[in-house]
């Protein structure tokens, strides 16, 4: 028992001593003083809020309307940031980039409502190490951290990058500064310098001969940034790469990047699903990146599952199966909820169906949805394209289920009338159920009564003749078409065939029976002048 508690505990207090080391939760009790670690800490932050940086006049200006342009266009249609973080040395950093002019009482609330939030995530981590003492999120990385504040290196590599830009004049060190623009963006996407770090990797792109990333860069700049200093740059440089390689969509593609919108995330998700559906091919590895680019800045967007939707839906036009297949698939599970799911499940059965020929998991899915959804269109495609999958794995009796299915909810649809004529051939052919076959055919004539039902009761009437070797289920058959069809070319038609069907099977009687009625009621008729013939020759 006691090897069992130094198991679990010793490495408890190992993790408690890498993770604070030096730290004291002792606080006087007679004077209230904060240990040496915790006035170490707010000092150190003091210092933080006194090294920022100083840019130059221009810089200034423009990182402050560029926090005032992020902060309002990042709002979405709930009102809330795309990007809010609560992080202890962003709260000091932000107070420390406030303009001058901010008031004592703005600063004071910020810094009350991100104390709020950190009380919050504080007091979540003390309930998730109750339950779990080894955490990881309890976990602090011991690494050694650049005393330097978030914004001091935002800024020093913004310069680098700006510097090195003027002096890139080869290919070879415009792709290895494109890294670093990259990798900018990436780790600094909502600082003061975005607008200006995205402009510089579109012009990378174009040094490079990539018009299409070149252009897909500068529109995203026009929807992130669209109250940037920068815009009327922008706007030049894009129309000018416009008129150079895609004249003829010129109206479209500026249509696209002009658009207007609320909250910068939903800007960028119509831009990108907009691109892809009008110029998916042309656009497609620009547009790729673009798309994944969105998804992993934004995990908790609202729509988030359309814009994975309009990535599956780009992939799939461009036969990339397996990717598409990933993407639909990762709607479903993550957001089981959402109103694009059926749309999502209808692309993911068809690729399994379709491409991957993995036609049990295709009419799984097709089943849930026709299930699920009934009475939308999405349940009348799953019913649609069930039968033949289970045909082609010889479930005959389910697929006999989903046709009957689709007679009796779509009555009026054309497909019913193909589900009656799918159905009669798996119970002649597949089935061996002659006689379900001629009630089917029976159902579909009564419904229809046209051309086509009257063919349709001719084969039914060979199915008597040939596989029951029903003589009166067979003579029925041709008395129903010569009242079906009472016309003068049909029903003596329908009367001779029933005629010979006797005589055939030697009754006499009723073969004279049906050639009387012909030379009686249409006696004109070539099929009267038959039975004329044939009654003189006995």
């Amino acid at each position: 028992m006691m090897l069992r508690f130094l198991y679990i505990f010793l490495p408890f207090l190992l993790i408690c001593t890498a993770v604070f080391p030096g730290y004291s939760m002792a606080v006087s009790a007679s004077d209230g003083t904060v240990s040496s670690a915790e006035s170490s800490q707010e000092t150190a932050a003091d210092k933080k809020q006194k090294g920022t940086a100083e840019p130059d006049k221009r810089d200034t200006a423009q990182n402050e309307s560029l926090s005032e342009n992020n902060t309002a266009g990042d709002k979405n249609d709930s009102g809330t940031t795309d990007h809010e973080e609560t992080d202890a040395e962003e709260v000091h950093e932000g107070i420390a980039e406030m303009p001058d002019s901010a008031s004592a009482a703005e600063i004071s609330a910020s810094a009350t409502q991100d104390k709020s939030a950190q009380n919050s995530v504080a007091s979540e981590e003390e309930a998730w190490m109750t339950l779990f003492p080894f955490s990881p999120a309890a976990m602090k990385d011991p690494s050694p951290q650049d005393t330097r504040s978030f914004s001091e290196i935002s800024q020093a590599e913004y310069w680098f990058i700006k510097e090195n830009l003027a002096a890139a004049k080869d290919d070879d060190t415009r792709k290895s500064l494109l890294l670093a623009v990259e990798e900018w963006i990436t780790a600094f996407k909502d600082s003061a310098h975005a607008d200006d770090v995205l402009l510089a990797r579109a012009e990378l792109y174009s040094g490079l001969g990539d018009n299409k990333n070149a252009v897909i860069t500068l529109m995203k700049h026009r929807q992130a940034y669209p109250d940037s200093l920068l815009k009327e740059v922008v706007k030049e440089k894009l129309s000018a790469l416009i008129d150079k390689k895609y004249r003829k969509h010129k109206k479209e593609l500026l249509a696209l990047a002009e658009a207007e919108g609320n909250g910068r995330t939903s800007r960028l998700a119509r831009l990108y699903s907009g691109l892809a559906e009008q110029f998916g091919d042309e656009f497609y590895e620009p547009l790729i990146t673009g798309f994944r680019e969105l998804l992993a800045a934004v995990p908790v967007y609202a729509y988030r599952d359309r814009v994975l939707f309009s990535l599956a839906q780009l992939y799939h036009s461009r036969g990339h199966y397996d990717e598409a297949a990933i993407t639909y698939a990762e709607i479903i599970r993550v957001y089981p909820e959402g109103s694009i799911i059926p749309l999502a499940k209808l692309a993911l059965a068809e690729i399994n169906a379709r491409e991957k020929r993995n036609y049990d998991e295709a009419i799984a899915i097709y089943q849930e949805i026709a299930e699920k959804y009934e009475g939308r269109d999405e349940a009348f495609t799953a019913y649609r394209e069930l039968p033949r999958l289970l045909e082609r794995q010889k479930q005959y009796e389910e697929a006999v289920n989903i046709y009957e299915k689709i007679i009796e909810l779509y009555p009026d649809r054309p497909e019913a009338r193909d589900a009656f004529r799918a159905e009669i051939s798996i119970l002649r052919y597949e089935l061996g159920h002659y006689k379900e076959a001629i009630f089917v055919t029976k159902r579909m004539a009564e419904k229809y009564k046209d051309n086509r039902a009257r063919n349709d009761l001719y084969s039914a009437a060979d199915i008597a003749k040939n596989n029951l070797k029903d003589l009166d289920e067979e003579v029925k058959i041709y008395e129903r078409i010569a009242s079906d069809y009472p016309d003068p070319k049909n029903a003596p038609a329908a009367l001779l065939a029933a005629a010979q069907a006797c005589e055939k099977a030697r009754k006499q009687d009723m073969a004279k029976k049906y050639y009387q009625q012909i030379m009686d009621s249409w006696p004109v008729s070539p099929q009267a002048k038959k039975a004329a013939k044939v009654l003189e020759t006995r």
